[in-house]
């Protein structure tokens, strides 16, 4: 936790940033992960590390946006007028 925000709310702020600069969240971290692997130094674990972990909750929040997005709500019912909903 950074400052005195939430996780999520660090989640939320960078999938924004990566919409609106129009990069897919997930090429990224390939891109970034596979050229941290391709270094003759064997990379920082604690970097390896922290890009995985941020990737997967990054991706795991995008596919929840995305569930609950294309979630079809069910239509509501209509009620007659004139009658009551409770007996008396």
């Amino acid at each position: 936790m950074m400052g005195y925000r939430k996780p999520a709310e660090d989640r939320a702020i960078l999938l924004e940033e990566f919409t609106r600069e129009g990069i897919d969240p997930e090429k990224y971290f390939r891109d970034r992960l596979a050229e941290l692997e391709r270094h003759k130094p064997r990379p920082d674990p604690r970097e390896l590390e922290t890009l995985l972990l941020l990737r997967d909750s990054l991706l795991r929040d995008l596919k929840k946006s995305k569930k609950t997005r294309s979630a079809k709500r069910a239509p509501a019912r209509k009620v007659k007028k004139g009658l009551s909903r409770t007996k008396a």
